[in-house]
């Protein structure tokens, strides 16, 4: 079963059988949340302990960048390309990278298609993805927060053309739906459905993926 633990495990697999990998993280600007935090964009990150010579490289947007408010309260230490990442390979080198890493991405972008046609030009051929975002959540980030996804939206964001086959994708965090007790029935139908997913809610959705 895949899980957070086991796409962790194939990509440093992945990555230590590299001479020099290299990683992409997204969304690298750290927040007042997560300020000193030993998160992705770190190369003190768990993810990365013990592989030889890796190179971690961040990137987070740049409208972000430019605001004096977003400066105030965002660390941008680990951001080495400041760029909309619906463009990402405008400035991102192209074919560049063994693993691209984005979590809680994914919903702040308006055109999410377009930044997984952008990952997938910016790994190279091996590399992976390795994203996760939110299936069930309260609206943050605001305005920029934009979709909620399942496991079959995040697959049809890989679409055949990119040259990327996903290897899995799950739920994790199980959360709790409480719906308007007030609202008209024809709200909430609940009509039995025979699959093992259905009618239930989650925190977090994500995808493993390889080029």
């Amino acid at each position: 079963k895949w899980h957070d633990a086991a796409a962790t495990a194939a990509m440093r697999a992945r990555l230590l059988s590299l001479a020099a990998p290299r990683v992409l993280v997204m969304g690298a600007a750290q927040s007042a949340n997560t300020i000193g935090m030993v998160t992705p964009e770190n190369p003190r990150h768990e993810y990365w302990r013990g592989i030889p010579n890796i190179t971690v490289e961040g990137t987070d947007y740049a409208g972000a960048a430019q605001s004096e408010a977003a400066k105030s309260h965002l660390d941008w230490r680990f951001v080495r390309y400041v760029v909309d990442a619906h463009i990402l390979t405008s400035v991102v080198p192209a074919a560049s990278f063994d693993a691209v890493v984005g979590h809680a991405v994914l919903e702040h972008v308006r055109y999410p298609w377009l930044v997984t046609r952008e990952i997938a030009r910016a790994l190279r051929p091996g590399g992976v993805v390795f994203l996760s975002t939110h299936q069930t959540f309260k609206l943050h980030g605001y305005p920029f927060d934009y979709f909620r996804f399942s496991t079959r939206a995040l697959e049809a964001l890989f679409e055949p053309a990119l040259g990327v086959d996903v290897n899995a994708s799950w739920y994790e965090h199980e959360a709790m739906y409480v719906g308007d007790p007030n609202a008209p029935k024809v709200f909430h139908p609940h009509t039995p459905v025979d699959a093992p997913n259905a009618e239930r809610s989650w925190i977090i959705v994500s995808i493993f993926a390889t080029k």
